[in-house]
């Protein structure tokens, strides 16, 4: 029995100094691995020699190009690519890209949410080329100021090259509102008067008002620019609202001009527009060539165009 203990004692002495080598050549080789691994993993610069661009987009513009013309990928063990992705991480409704020229070999994938995917096996230069071709571009009329960080690597298949990242500087421009005294999209507006009634409206109950950019408007203006005898613009239910500035000035000879003022909601402008009215207190003796009133919205940069409204004037029979 003395012996059998002795004998396994040998044993386990002589195999545990092997599994511990067999362990350390193991660990060595999964180390290489890892290191060859590494060194095959393309290195993608998108500005010379830089990770990192800057570029300008301006609100409405056609795009603008998301890594500069001295781009570059390198590798060590490697000649050619699988795939490149370029990433918006701070993606807001109607970022997209143009990828407008690229190669019919490649496949290129935007899945709506800021990912843009370019694949299929191509060279270093085919995919330099490809890169270059891919535009940021906002289809929104609102885009915010916030600037855009775009995060771009290419790809061989087994491994990820570094992530570069472009900065979208975006400028966002002012959108004109646009009135509708029709309604709906109807720019103009035509109504009839009979002379010595009740004022009438300028503009339908469904006027419009529509800015893709504001919710709120700062001014109305509306222009009679052929004014005859006794006609008169009448503000007094919008000084009863209170919530604006009225300004009837009459001054001019054979104009009437109505301002309203106010950082006041579109529904607010919506709802003053329709208490403006014509009114003439002539009856028999009214002149009945037909008025031409001219109105206008600014939501404090920049007016609408003018919406017209023609009033077929009579006497009352």
């Amino acid at each position: 029995m003395r012996k059998i203990i002795i004998l396994f004692l040998i044993l386990i002495a002589v195999s545990l100094p092997l599994f511990m080598l067999a362990d350390a050549a193991n660990s060595k080789a999964s180390d290489a691995t890892a290191f060859a691994r590494a060194r095959r993993a393309p290195t993608l610069t998108i500005d010379g020699t830089a990770n990192e661009y800057e570029v300008a987009f301006t609100e409405n513009g056609s795009g603008s190009y998301i890594v500069d013309s001295d781009a570059n990928v390198t590798a060590t063990n490697s000649s050619s690519l699988k795939y490149a992705t370029c990433t918006i991480t701070n993606f807001v409704t109607g970022d997209t890209y143009s990828t407008s020229g690229l190669a019919s070999k490649f496949v290129a994938t935007n899945d709506g949410a800021g990912i843009l995917t370019i694949s299929n096996e191509g060279t270093f230069a085919e995919y330099l080329t490809a890169l270059k071709l891919v535009k940021y571009l906002s289809t929104s009329d609102d885009p915010t100021a916030a600037t855009r960080e775009i995060e771009i690597l290419v790809s061989n298949g087994p491994n990820d090259s570094n992530t570069c990242t472009a900065s979208v500087v975006i400028t966002p421009v002012n959108d004109a509102p646009a009135l509708y005294m029709g309604g709906t999209a109807t720019l103009d507006y035509d109504t009839a008067y009979v002379g010595g009634t009740t004022g009438i409206a300028l503009c339908t109950t469904a006027v419009n008002i529509v800015d893709a950019d504001d919710t709120y408007m700062e001014s109305l203006t509306m222009l009679l620019s052929n004014a005859k005898t006794s006609d008169v613009l009448l503000t007094n239910e919008v000084d009863i609202l209170g919530t604006f500035t009225v300004l009837n000035d009459t001054a001019t000879p054979g104009a009437i001009t109505v301002t309203l003022t106010g950082h006041r909601t579109i529904a607010d402008f919506k709802a003053a527009a329709q208490l403006i009215k014509f009114y003439n207190a002539e009856t028999s003796e009214i002149d009945t060539t037909g008025r031409v009133v001219y109105t206008v919205v600014g939501d404090g940069d920049v007016n609408s165009s003018n919406a017209t409204t023609t009033i077929t004037v009579t006497a009352p029979e």
